[in-house]
């Protein structure tokens, strides 16, 4: 075996999956999914793109050439739709999300903390749409 590859214990990568199981577990233990009514649809628009462009360097020793690229960015305008934000209510509370594609149903399942449900109905409140 080379020296510089090292290998991963068995223990440790236990232990990481464990953690991340019990991080988990603990964050859908602390909230709800309910069926919350679609309010208002509205899209969200970005006004330009940016576009990578890489070229190879000028350099002039070849072994440097090989491994150099320029990097740049172009900014173009145009008007794209990035997705939508949905405003959602339940049991007169509302709640903010944002969605890639557009809602087809009146309703969304929606993934809120619980002690958020229980606050006064004037706190902004994001929620998480559960597909």
């Amino acid at each position: 075996m080379q020296k510089y590859i090292k290998k991963h214990p068995i223990r440790m990568v236990t232990v990481a999956l464990s953690t991340v199981l019990l991080i988990s577990v603990n964050a859908f233990a602390r909230t709800n999914i309910v069926n919350a009514t679609i309010d208002s649809i509205k899209p969200i628009y970005m006004n330009y793109s940016v576009e990578k462009i890489t070229k190879p360097c000028r350099a002039t020793a070849p072994r440097m050439a090989k491994n150099c690229w320029n990097v740049n960015y172009k900014r173009k305008i145009q008007k794209l739709l990035k997705g939508y934000r949905v405003k959602l209510s339940y049991k007169g509370k509302i709640f903010t999300t944002r969605m890639r594609s557009k809602p087809s149903s009146d309703q969304l399942k929606i993934r809120v903390r619980t002690d958020l449900l229980s606050q006064p109905s004037n706190v902004a409140i994001n929620a998480m749409v559960v597909y």
